[in-house]
C-alpha cells in the first residue's frame, strides 16, 4: 500500500481482536468512503501475506475465507 491511507489496516486485520467481524468492518470502511475498494483489497492481501509468514506458509489459522465482495 502506498502513502498513509490505510497503512495500519493490514496489521489490524491480523489481530485476534478482529475475529468474525472483519467482513463487516471492511464493508463499513467501503460504504463510508474511508478507503477505496482497491485500498481495502490491498490491505487484505498484505494482512493475508503476514498471516502466512507467521504460520509457516499457511494462512488457514486465522483467515478461513476471503471476503468475496472484494474480489468480484
Amino acid at each position: 500500500m502506498d502513502g498513509t491511507r490505510g497503512r495500519d489496516l493490514p496489521n489490524f486485520l491480523t489481530s485476534s481482536f478482529i475475529g468474525n467481524s472483519m467482513e463487516q468492518l471492511l464493508r463499513g470502511i467501503l460504504k463510508l468512503g474511508f478507503l477505496t475498494k482497491i485500498e481495502v483489497k490491498d490491505a487484505y492481501k498484505v494482512a493475508f501475506q503476514n498471516i502466512k509468514k507467521r504460520h509457516g506458509g499457511t494462512g488457514s489459522l486465522q483467515f478461513k475465507a476471503s471476503p468475496s465482495f472484494l474480489f468480484n
